[in-house]
């Protein structure tokens, strides 16, 4: 099995990056969400005030959002590979 999985490096590597990036950056949601409330504590927000926060929260959320997009499909992709492969032998 590893010797077929080994086949396709670029496809394993591209599964696995994607697998272990995520957790590693699913910390910076709760950092964002942290810093832009513990700034103003219990007072109101003015949207102007957050309109700074704006930018990367949306870069962040969008990353995540890909990274996420890419794991399923780079461990679709590597699962239909190994499927093909294992039927081939």
């Amino acid at each position: 099995m590893l010797a077929i999985v080994l086949r396709h490096p670029w496809l394993l590597a591209a599964a696995v990056l994607a697998n272990v990036i995520t957790p590693a950056l699913e910390p910076v949601q709760a950092w964002l969400a942290k810093t832009v409330l513990n700034e103003k504590g219990e007072e109101l927000f003015h949207i102007e005030e957050l309109l700074g926060y704006a930018p990367v929260g949306i870069g962040v959320f969008f990353g995540l959002a890909l990274l996420q997009l890419a794991e399923k499909l780079t461990n679709r992709m590597l699962d239909d590979r190994l499927l093909i492969e294992l039927q081939r032998t």
